[in-house]
């Protein structure tokens, strides 16, 4: 009896952080392309000028042969 309490309440805890955790990620809105980026030329160009807008880092160039 005891072990089905304790099931249930860790169901229940799962199932409420999981709601939590989803409801958070699709509130929050990354405020720059370039959010957790460890830093590139182009960002780090574009901090010292000041720009507020960021390029996405995980965009690779073609590069001609």
């Amino acid at each position: 009896m005891i072990q089905e309490i304790l099931v249930y309440i860790i169901l229940a805890v799962v199932v409420i952080y999981s709601i939590y955790k989803l409801l958070k990620s699709l509130r929050s809105k990354p405020t720059s392309a370039c959010e957790g980026c460890t830093g590139c030329g182009i960002k780090q160009e574009m901090i010292q000028k000041g720009k507020t807008t960021t390029h996405d880092c995980s965009y690779e160039p073609i590069k001609k042969a």
